[in-house]
């Protein structure tokens, strides 16, 4: 479901090292971007009634189940830029909020999803 090279994790335990009050998941989620959908990472509190979700080498990954899938599995990779998330399949926004996976409206406190 979600592949993590070394150079990411790496860079995302240091992150949870300096910030020890932060949520333990990341989540996988896409925003609205001049070039369309994007992916993006967020650190989350996971949600088992709505999630897809895997802990990887100590670390936990989710994203909204609807949301996985429609994009499949997820690699994650440490580049020169930043994260860089590539989706097995890409994302297709739906009507309502351009980025939302489920085609309806945001809601305040939950990341919309869309597609990179």
């Amino acid at each position: 479901m979600f592949t993590v090279s070394p150079r990411a994790m790496q860079e995302l335990k240091a992150f949870c090292d300096r910030n020890p009050k932060a949520p333990r998941c990341v989540r996988v989620f896409f925003r609205s971007s001049c070039q369309g959908p994007r992916a993006m990472l967020g650190f989350d509190s996971p949600r088992p009634e709505s999630d897809a979700s895997e802990e990887v080498d100590g670390l936990a990954f989710c994203m909204d189940m609807g949301l996985w899938q429609a994009v499949g599995d997820v690699a994650i990779d440490l580049v020169e830029q930043g994260f860089a998330i590539r989706t097995e399949r890409p994302f297709q926004a739906r009507s309502g909020c351009a980025s939302c996976a489920a085609g309806s409206s945001c809601t305040s406190g939950s990341a919309c999803q869309g597609s990179s």
